[in-house]
């Protein structure tokens, strides 16, 4: 999907600018195919314009639902199963304070994405959290140039992207290298706070960071 998605014509057309890859529904088998889906209505309003586009600031997928918050034109859910939208809010709800996917983890029954400003790790429930949830610290100099990534790879195991470009400190200010940090985490429960609430205390367990460096060419996604 795009993140600022473009005004379009008609009502329930279906767009390029939502799309789904389905895995063996077509006549190769062993293949993923594109399949359009409809765009979340607010694209098709008439004071939707290419100037004052919101962007969808945070999503997550639940079964076979996406929800998506958008800052200006509220939050919907699309059911995958029947293509179609329902608007759950007029404004952000309830992840405001969330900036692009959340990552549920079963095992410890919650919701992790990256805070909006700053963007450290975090939790969309309340719990008690111990140390410091900030995975890397770059080294002066290096400027954080788009959102972090963060990729589920279960049993509360992420690793977490981030891309940054270190600049020549003279006058013209040219980019010299841009570097992707990939850094492994583990969340790890470690018992009660002792105030007779029974909640959890998590703490998160960085591992090792392993740098890739790209020259002046810009890495824009990571999967």
């Amino acid at each position: 999907m795009e993140r600022y998605p473009d005004p379009e014509d008609g009502g329930t057309q279906l767009s390029d600018q939502f799309e789904a890859f389905v895995w063996g529904k077509s006549s190769d088998e062993s293949s993923y195919q594109c399949h359009l889906l409809r765009p979340p209505p607010f694209v098709h309003d008439s004071d939707y314009h290419w100037d004052d586009r919101p962007k969808i600031t945070s999503y997550a997928v639940v079964g076979s639902d996406m929800y998506i918050s958008t800052r200006g034109n509220g939050s919907y859910c699309l059911d995958t199963e029947m293509n179609a939208w329902l608007q759950l809010a007029k404004e952000e709800m309830p992840l405001p304070f969330f900036s692009g996917k959340l990552e549920y983890v079963p095992e410890l029954k919650l919701w992790f994405g990256f805070s909006a400003d700053p963007n450290p790790m975090h939790i969309l429930k309340e719990k008690a959290l111990i140390g410091d949830w900030n995975e890397f610290a770059p080294p002066e100099g290096w400027l954080e140039y788009q959102e972090p990534q963060l990729v589920n790879l279960g049993s509360a195991r992420f690793y977490i992207s981030r891309s940054f470009q270190i600049r020549s400190m003279d006058d013209d200010n040219e980019v010299i290298d841009s570097v992707v940090v990939f850094t492994g985490v583990e969340v790890m429960p470690v018992g009660h706070n002792g105030d007779g609430n029974g909640k959890v205390k998590l703490r998160m367990e960085k591992h090792k960071s392993r740098c890739c460096v790209s020259g002046s060419t810009m890495i824009c996604s990571i999967f």
